[in-house]
C-alpha cells in the first residue's frame, strides 16, 4: 500500500509532561527483544533519547506493552484513505491515548519512510531545522534517518537548514517514535523542527514536502498541542475553534483563526505545512478523531492543555 501520512501533530513534575516541558530526569537505552532490527552501533552519529523514563517508559518491554495496549484499545479502526494524521506530544499519561487514536487509523500501513515534524520548544530560530544525525534512538532501538529524503527537502526550499541543536533537548518528535516503531515497524524517519510560528515558512515547507513525497512511499508525522493553561471551559472554546478551522481543510483558515486569537496552536505553521503537503498528494479532507485536554485526564480543570488527534483523507 502506498501511503503518505502527515502527523501533525503538544518535567520537574508531571505537569511539565502535560505540555511537553523539560523533564528533570532522562534515561534511555536500546531494547533487544522488542526493539527494531538495527542497533545504535550500526551508525556513526546516533541521537540518544531525551525524555525516555519521563514522558514515556524507559524500559523497552514496558514501553512496547504501553504503546501496544493504547493502540489496541483505541476506538479508531484502520482506514485505507488516510494521507495524514495529527497528534499531540505530551507525556503518555496525558496524551498517549489521543496519539494512539491517530496511529490506529494507519495500522497496517507499510511506508518506507516516516516524515516527522513539529515545533521546537527549546530554541527559536528562523525556518526549519533538519538533523545531521544518522539515526534516533528510543528504548525500543534505533530508527535510521532517511538522509536522501532530508537532503531533497533541504534542496527544495531555502527555509530548511541542517541544525542539530534544536533536537538536542526536544521531545515532540521523540514521543512519536515508539508509536512509529510499534505500529509501522522497522522504517526510516525524516525529522524536522519548526523554529517559529511563521506562516510563510509553513507554506514553503508544505509545498516543498509535497513535491519531494510525490514519488515516494512515505508516511509523514506532524505534531501539535492546542491551547495552554486556560481554565477548562475557555480551553474547550479555543480548541473547538481550531477544530472547526482544521475541518474546513483550508490552511489559510487555520492560520487566520490562530492569528486572531480565536484558537491557540503551538505549531500553526507545521499544521499548515501538513495540510498543504497532503492536499498536493490528493488528501484534502480534514477530520478530528478525538479531542481531550489534560483536565479530562487529571481532573484538574484550572489550567489545562489541549490535545488533538486527526486525519487528512481523500
Amino acid at each position: 500500500m502506498r501511503a503518505v501520512i502527515i502527523v501533525v501533530a503538544a518535567a520537574v513534575t508531571l505537569a511539565f509532561a502535560a505540555c511537553g516541558g523539560p523533564p528533570e530526569e532522562k534515561s534511555g537505552g536500546a531494547g533487544d527483544d522488542v526493539g527494531t532490527d538495527e542497533a545504535a552501533g550500526d551508525f556513526e552519529n546516533v541521537k540518544p533519547p531525551n525524555v525516555a523514563g519521563a514522558f514515556y517508559p524507559g524500559d523497552a518491554e514496558e514501553l512496547a506493552r504501553t504503546v501496544d495496549d493504547m493502540v489496541a484499545t483505541a476506538e479508531t479502526q484502520p482506514r485505507a484513505d488516510v494521507g495524514a494524521i495529527l497528534v499531540p506530544h505530551a507525556g503518555y499519561v496525558y496524551s498517549g491515548a489521543i496519539t494512539a487514536e491517530a496511529f490506529a487509523a494507519v495500522a497496517g500501513y507499510a511506508p518506507e519512510t516516516v516524515v516527522l515534524f513539529g515545533p521546537s520548544h527549546y530554541m527559536r530560530f528562523p525556518g526549519v531545522a533538519a538533523p545531521s544525525y544518522d539515526a534516533f534512538e528510543t528504548p525500543l532501538g534505533v530508527l535510521a534517518v532517511d538522509g536522501e529524503l532530508v537532503s531533497d527537502v533541504v534542496a527544495a526550499t531555502g527555509t530548511v537548514k541542517y541544525m542539530d541543536e534544536p533536537f538536542d533537548e526536544e521531545h515532540c518528535l521523540e514521543v512519536q517514535m515508539p508509536f512509529v516503531q510499534r505500529v509501522l515497524g522497522d522504517v526510516k524517519i525524516a525529522p524536522f523542527l519548526f523554529g517559529a510560528p511563521d506562516a510563510d515558512v509553513g507554506y514553503a515547507f508544505g509545498e516543498a514536502l509535497g513535491e519531494v513525497l510525490a514519488d515516494r512511499n512515505a508516511l509523514t508525522v506532524v505534531t501539535s498541542d492546542l491551547s495552554h493553561y486556560h481554565p477548562y471551559h475557555k480551553a474547550v472554546k479555543l480548541d473547538t475553534a481550531f477544530v472547526d478551522a482544521f475541518e474546513t481543510g483550508d490552511p489559510a483558515t487555520v492560520l487566520e483563526t490562530d492569528e486572531s486569537g480565536a484558537s491557540e496552536v503551538d505549531a500553526p505553521a507545521a499544521v499548515v505545512a501538513a495540510m498543504m503537503a497532503a492536499e498536493a498528494l490528493g488528501y484534502a479532507n480534514c477530520e478530528l478523531l478525538l479531542y481531550k485536554n489534560s483536565g479530562d485526564v487529571t481532573g484538574d480543570r484550572s489550567a489545562v492543555v489541549g490535545y488533538p488527534a486527526g486525519v487528512i483523507t481523500k
